[in-house]
């Protein structure tokens, strides 16, 4: 893979998903022991704002703590180009752009590419709505 740009946008970490075997235990630690708020709730999963950063907490239910198992995600501006020109630069695509929450104002869009050594990477393209 070449040293070229492959997004435009910032480069900041929008989202972390932690994988969690209780998601209620996982939100109640995160929320009410860590104080932070909860952003939505999807099947499966609780988005919790830290700071201006998405935790995302995902059940799993071999989730452990031991293995790993966090995603990090990069905001971009247009996740199809973005995914599709990561992909063709070498990146091993790890899924498709889809849309996983519509929410008041906006939309919110990921996709996923894994890295040499198999780390998976998500884009997320958050689209406002008129």
């Amino acid at each position: 893979m070449d040293n070229e740009r492959h997004w435009d946008g910032s480069r900041r970490v929008a989202q972390l998903l932690v994988p969690c075997k209780d998601l209620e235990s996982a939100e109640a630690f995160y929320g009410g022991l860590l104080g932070l708020g909860k952003e939505f709730a999807a099947p499966n999963v609780v988005a919790m704002d830290a700071g201006g950063m998405r935790l995302l907490l995902a059940h799993s239910p071999s989730a452990d703590g031991k293995t790993g198992g966090i995603v990090h995600y990069v905001a971009v501006d247009d996740i199809a180009e973005t995914h599709t020109s990561l992909v063709k630069a070498g990146a091993v695509d790890g899924g498709a752009p889809h849309k996983v929450a519509d929410l008041e104002k906006r939309e919110i869009w990921i996709a996923f590419v894994d890295d040499p050594t198999g780390n998976r990477i998500g884009l997320i393209e958050e689209r406002q709505l008129p």
